[in-house]
């Protein structure tokens, strides 16, 4: 009896093998390289909703904050927080707030308050808007309790104690501001404001730094989610291996947050000036890793609060 050729079933092997990459190439489609795509775009569903007079797409206090039709296919926790706000309005409720606590963040400094909130920002996030400061605050405040039930070894800076509105604060004063009533030239007014600008970046490193020290034993990761231009960065501080990773969802070229690198760079050298942990050939700046692969979003969208409690997520 004649034996088949088996030169055949290499072939088939080269196919499958070849479908295989594919398919798992197709199952990673949402994990990307460093740099992606900008002509990429993402159609969601929440973009095609329709203005309806019983659900406007501007936020109206007591109307739904998604049609009907539109929750159906919405997660069960999104279903029972709508069904609260719906029941929240008939009492006349307003406004949330949550207490600072300084066992996630650390001590509260200048300017720093509770957590507060409102439905028009709950209604944001469900049409999956720009992500307000105070939800990413309530989402690292969720993401410690869960790292310490879950026994991870994770902490968070404030977002609003370390965010560029804090440290570049000096830089939208105008000229008639008091701090600058004794100043006769622009020359004068300048050196003022850089004066307090490194005032404002020096507060924002002796917090970073004393949470770097406070956290040494408790902590292998300390996220810094930074608010820069309204777009959001994840900074996952490792200042015991000195190392800092760097999660962008639009890859912003470094240059656009060189003051915030500056002011890391501060944090690290007086962690240091604490007795710190670090390794000995990392004396004065921690490695900065911005190249390698993770969750990226769609250009021209405004999802980059959302990729960040992602990359923060425990």
């Amino acid at each position: 009896m004649k034996q088949a050729d088996p030169k055949p079933k290499a072939k088939d092997k080269t196919k499958a093998k070849s479908k295989d990459d594919s398919t798992s190439t197709a199952k990673r489609s949402g994990f990307s390289k460093p740099r992606t795509d900008t002509n990429f775009k993402q159609v969601v569903g929440v973009d095609e909703i329709p203005d309806l007079p019983d659900c406007p797409k501007k936020f109206t206090y007591r109307q739904p904050l998604l049609p009907d039709w539109c929750l159906q296919d919405v997660p069960s926790e999104m279903k029972r927080m709508h069904n609260w706000y719906i029941r929240a309005c008939r009492l006349g409720l307003r406004t949330i707030s949550a207490p600072y606590y300084s066992q996630v963040f650390g001590p509260a400094g200048p300017g720093i308050i509770d957590v507060l909130f409102n439905f028009q920002d709950i209604h944001a996030m469900f049409c999956l808007k720009e992500l307000d400061i105070e939800m990413v605050r309530l989402w690292c405040m969720m993401q410690t309790s869960d790292a310490y039930i879950l026994g991870r070894r994770i902490k968070y800076l404030d977002p609003l104690a370390i965010c560029e509105a804090k440290h570049n604060r000096p830089n939208t004063w105008k000229e008639d501001h008091d701090l600058f009533k004794n100043c006769k030239t622009p020359a004068q007014i300048a050196k003022e404001r850089k004066f307090h600008l490194k005032e404002a970046m020096k507060m924002v490193a002796a917090y970073i730094a004393k949470m770097m020290k406070k956290w040494e034993d408790d902590a292998d990761v300390i996220f810094a989610p930074y608010n820069i231009r309204n777009h959001w960065i994840a900074f996952a501080l490792q200042p015991k291996i000195g190392r800092v990773l760097v999660f962008d969802s639009l890859d912003w070229p470094k240059k656009t947050y060189t003051d915030f690198l500056f002011i890391l760079r501060m944090a690290y050298q007086q962690y240091i000036a604490l007795n710190g942990t670090h390794p000995p050939e990392k004396p004065k700046e921690m490695t900065l890793r911005t190249h390698f692969s993770f969750h990226k979003q769609p250009a021209c969208s405004v999802y980059c609060g959302y990729y960040l409690c992602e990359h923060l997520r425990v």
